[in-house]
């Protein structure tokens, strides 16, 4: 087994050059001699393990030599641990990375100092990955890796070997191992031109580009002497005759001679590699279980699996939404809860038939005309306590004034007697403003129908949101089903516009009750002859104030009414005493027509509340009642049909970015687990 993990980075085309790579961690130089033209190759594709030898059956060679692990073993072993689970693409694990350009040697050097032989076929060298030693990148780190791309290549490639190996060898934990060859930069000792000798010695005494441990230099066996079959043995003896009897190598003082020879940099890098596993150790745990938790918390995030029982799952999915949008069409305390968000649409619906109220003026037009403020629309007292808001018209536009009835009533006058007027006057003016109501219903309907849309389906969609296709289907039934509800809606809505269209009520006590009321509050808003605008409705207003003179006097006329045995008159029954009105026909008929309008159980007050409750009862609690959405579901998704139970796996499959997702942090969490229970082990 190796002692440590090697990164193997080439260029992907023969045509890319490499410069030399620095970085902010651990950097040591090498230099390689006698390497293939092709041993650096563009690589064809990944190589299999099989094929990746030890060198003579001998494990122990370069680090894996047991003299360089008698101290540092241990820690070795944990670190080789940690890597076999895989975790090194989670936490940062000490490595050696081997970079350098094409031919610089990377292949001979990996061999030499782990004792495995590379494949040597055309183009697959150093282009394969292994646990033990290589992870295969296009390598670039630094502007000037790759210069130029070939004919297959891309120029986009330059940037993502960039990227990839800068994103390999920026961790703290890696020890950067670059081969230059002398030829160009620095590796093949035996090819130096003579007489520049001297100027690569600078590299070996770290004079030149100097770096945090030193350059090295090593000699590798060339092509023939591997095609020969040279042993590890043999290429090292090779090196060490090299470096000790050719010039300048030879010459060099005894603490540069400690930087020539594999034997050498394997030394160093067994020193540096355990300095750095120690240094790591401690962190390493802490990690592992930071990582855990949060790949646990990530897990838990998810939904839950969908079951291997899919008919029951889809049974349980639409009986747990069917009770649980019974709920909530019923109600819920929650401040944008459904009812509350419909709320305001009844209001409006309310207040808009209000607002048809017939408005009547007991007032000649032309008189209205000449002094608008004298002949204005007076609030009858006695609604005063029957509504929160009082209602008054906006303007004059909509204004009904006496002598309009009038000559409407005379009009209509066929075989009557006299002092008779047609029926038909009262049913025109109360038909008129029955019309007014279809617009507001049909409004309160569709904002209704919109604010249901738009709750149930964000209630559906958070109770199916676990399955798309299983919600989309849902979704689609409901749609349907609404749809039809909304059809019986508007037909009830128009139900009750045609039952108003109708004049009729057995609340007869009301309507009596408030067409005298109107009756007095008309007449007493009727101008005197001889002050037009002194009316007796305005001589009541003093009527409150207990000084004034009309409050004695009335409270005289009371209580004298009280005395012959007429108990119970209030003072707006005394309109009624005053003189005939040639007007009084008119004001039998517009009393009518608003007693009509505002009784209690009659017209508008009537629909106000019925419209609402339709809808509600239809369109709303229509989802829910006798269970009908549940049995339109099992209908729709058809469930009790003979290939239901494939249809329902169909419904609950789970997203395939979810399903991915999860198998992601699964295998995540089992490296994750695997590693720190290796870390336990080996450690203690």
């Amino acid at each position: 087994m190796s002692l440590l993990t090697i990164t193997a980075a080439s260029s992907p085309d023969s045509n890319l050059s490499f410069s030399t790579v620095s970085s902010p961690t651990e950097s040591f130089v090498s230099q390689a001699d006698g390497g293939d033209p092709l041993e650096d190759g563009p690589p064809a594709g990944a190589v299999p393990a099989t094929q990746v030898t030890a060198r003579d059956g001998a494990e122990g060679v370069g680090l894996s030599n047991p003299q360089h692990a008698s101290a540092r073993r241990r820690m070795l072993d944990v670190i080789n641990a940690l890597h076999l689970t895989g975790v090194q693409v989670d936490i940062d694990l000490p490595v050696i990375a081997v970079t350098g350009s094409q031919s610089a040697g990377k292949s001979s050097l990996i061999e030499s100092i782990s004792g495995i032989t590379l494949p040597r076929a055309s183009g697959t060298c150093t282009r394969f990955a292994q646990d033990f030693a290589q992870a295969a990148q296009y390598s670039q780190a630094l502007e000037g890796l790759i210069a130029s791309v070939g004919s297959a290549g891309s120029a986009s490639d330059i940037e993502l070997v960039k990227n990839l190996v800068s994103a390999h060898i920026e961790k703290p934990s890696c020890i950067i191992l670059l081969t230059v060859a002398c030829e160009s930069v620095l590796t093949k000792p035996d090819r130096i031109p003579a007489g520049e000798e001297d100027g690569w010695l600078r590299y070996i005494r770290n004079q030149e580009e100097p770096l945090t441990h030193g350059w090295f230099s090593v000699k590798q066996p060339d092509s023939r002497a591997i095609a020969a079959g040279i042993t590890w043995e043999g290429a090292r003896q090779q090196e060490r005759e090299f470096f000790g009897t050719v010039s300048p190598w030879s010459r060099l003082d005894l603490e540069h001679q400690n930087r020539l020879g594999t034997t050498k940099l394997v030394e160093r890098l067994s020193d540096v590699l355990s300095e750095k596993i120690s240094q790591r150790l401690p962190s390493i745990q802490e990690e592992l279980q930071d990582l855990l938790s949060e790949t646990d918390e990530n897990l838990n995030k998810l939904p839950k699996p969908p079951s291997t029982d899919a008919l029951s799952e889809v049974l349980h999915l639409l009986s747990t939404f069917s009770k649980g949008l019974a709920r909530f069409l019923e109600g819920t305390p929650d401040p944008d809860g459904l009812l509350q968000a419909i709320r305001p649409a009844c209001d409006t619906f309310r207040q808009a038939i209000r607002a048809t109220e017939p408005d009547f003026r007991p007032y000649e037009r032309q008189a209205a005309a000449r002094n608008p403020d004298a002949y204005s629309y007076v609030v009858p007292e006695f609604l005063k306590n029957e509504e929160e808001k009082v209602y008054r018209p906006q303007d004059d536009t909509k204004a009904i004034y006496i002598d309009d009835v009038m000559n409407r009533a005379r009009q209509a006058i066929t075989r009557e007697l006299p002092h008779h007027y047609p029926f038909v006057v009262t049913q025109q003016y109360i038909a008129a403003f029955i019309a007014q109501w279809q617009k507001p219903a049909e409004a309160l309907f569709r904002e209704v129908q919109r604010i249901l849309i738009k709750h149930v389906k964000a209630f559906l969609s958070s109770h199916f949101s676990q399955y798309p296709l299983l919600q989309s289907r849902v979704h689609s039934i409901v749609a349907d089903f609404l749809a039809s509800s909304s059809e019986s809606t508007i037909n009830c809505i128009q139900w009750f516009l045609s039952l108003e269209n109708r004049p009729r009520t057995l609340s007869e006590y009301y309507y009596s009750d408030y067409r005298n009321k109107f009756l007095g509050h008309y007449k007493a808003c009727r101008p005197k002859a001889d002050q037009p605008q002194a009316t007796f409705a305005s001589k009541l207003e003093t009527y409150a104030e207990p000084q004034s003179d009309m409050y004695k006097y009335m409270t005289k006329v009371l209580n004298g009414l009280t005395d012959i045995g007429l108990p119970g008159t209030v003072p707006t029954d005394l309109a009624k005493l005053l003189p005939a009105d040639p007007y009084d026909p008119a004001i039998e008929i517009m009393a009518g027509v608003r007693a009509y309008f505002q009784g209690m159980d009659v017209a508008y007050k009537r629909f106000s509340d019925n419209i609402p409750m339709a809808v509600d009862y239809e369109l709303v609690l229509g989802l829910d009642r006798h269970q009908a959405l549940e049995k339109a579901l099992r209908r729709g998704l058809g469930i009790g049909s003979p290939d239901g139970h494939a249809r329902c796996r169909e419904y609950i499959q789970e997203p395939r970015q979810v399903a991915e997702r999860r198998e992601e942090l699964m295998k995540k969490r089992e490296r994750l687990d695997t590693a720190r229970k290796q870390l336990t082990e080996v450690w203690l």
